[in-house]
């Protein structure tokens, strides 16, 4: 029994650890650009178009940042969404 609680402890530890790491690797805009980026080439089918943007700031629990943004729809003459 205490060696089944003893690797439980170490599983939760493990993953609290994991978690901590992630939120700090969160902070840095490289990784922040990063996966703002695969989330938009994950999810930018739904619209059609392409979305663009320049800078991108995660606050955790806070805010969101996102700089210059421009969505456009397929015929790239037409403009769908602009915002700096």
């Amino acid at each position: 029994m205490k060696k089944a609680l003893k690797i439980l402890g170490i599983i939760i530890a493990v993953i609290l650890l994991l978690l901590a790491a992630g939120a700090v690797a969160l902070q840095s805009p490289r990784i922040q650009k990063a996966v703002a980026e695969k989330l938009i080439d994950r999810f930018g089918g739904f619209i059609k178009g392409n979305v663009t943007f320049d800078g991108i700031a995660i606050k955790p629990f806070n805010a969101l940042v996102i700089e210059n943004v421009l969505i456009t729809e397929e015929n790239p003459r037409d403009t769908f969404f602009s915002a700096s």
